[in-house]
């Protein structure tokens, strides 16, 4: 069963602050029902949210999800699984620090679960929120 405790968090913690200083990010780490590191990243010069605008395409949205329904507001997002997985999200140098910054989240977390038959084990589960972020 998914577990993280408080020292892990620090460990953690320790191991990202200096990453998140050389690229002038401020964040927060926090865990969610002792199961769940999040990492809520709140300022920095690296405009995640004007980049992820981008390469919305409202036209796309709407042919694959219908006419009718509202456009999302994209001012903010989250990042469950492999960062990677946003390369055609973001810039090239920001998927980068991202998959810098969920490497070192997940350095002592293992994952052996089984999609297939729906098996569920990893140390923790962890994601990334970029919400109210201001660019500085």
């Amino acid at each position: 069963m998914a577990h993280i405790t408080q020292e892990e968090k620090k460990e953690i913690a320790a191991r990202l602050k200096p990453l998140l200083r050389e690229f002038g990010i401020k964040a927060s780490l926090s865990i969610s029902n002792h199961m769940k590191l999040v990492l809520k990243i709140k300022s920095g010069p690296i405009d995640f949210i004007g980049q992820y605008q981008k390469s919305f395409n409202p036209m796309e949205f709407k042919s694959r999800v219908g006419e009718d329904v509202p456009l999302p507001k994209n001012d903010h997002f989250s990042i469950s699984h492999n960062p990677a997985n946003f390369s055609d999200r973001l810039e090239k140098s920001t998927v980068g620090f991202l998959v810098k910054v969920w490497d070192l989240m997940n350095v002592n977390n293992y994952d052996n679960s089984d999609v297939q038959t729906d098996y569920h084990e990893v140390g923790f589960y962890s994601k990334i929120v970029i919400e109210e972020y201001k660019l500085i």
